[in-house]
């Protein structure tokens, strides 16, 4: 891409992010309904195992709704895989930042994620 044309185009970039937003909640909540479970509970303990499905969940999502950020930010008319997987990751990470968001500033609280806020 010849940097002298690049250009963002900030409404559809923030359509693109709010989206992004909005899916991170989506996956965060779909994934509390399961995780939260308690005989799910009862079988992984206190192990940090929501990253991976949560990033599965989202390679998913970005697969299927055939959505990439990268590709919207760069105007790009292709998606690779590895533009999949990166918005997937930022998905994913905002899962995880919403556990902390949820409980401290939303004032949502839930028995199995109190005990994460802490750390």
């Amino acid at each position: 891409m010849d940097p002298i044309l690049f250009s963002i185009d900030w409404p559809q970039l923030s359509e693109a992010l709010a989206a992004l937003i909005i899916l991170s909640v989506v996956v965060e909540r779909s994934l509390t309904l399961l995780l939260e479970n308690k005989h799910v509970v009862a079988i992984l303990d206190d192990r940090d195992f929501k990253e991976v499905p949560a990033l599965i969940l989202s390679i998913s999502i970005c697969y299927q709704i055939d959505f990439d950020v990268l590709a919207i930010m760069l105007q790009s008319a292709r998606s690779d895989d590895f533009e999949f997987i990166v918005t997937a990751a930022v998905i994913a990470g905002g899962y995880k930042a919403s556990i902390k968001l949820f409980p401290n500033f939303i004032g949502l609280k839930s028995a199995r994620i109190d005990p994460l806020i802490k750390t």
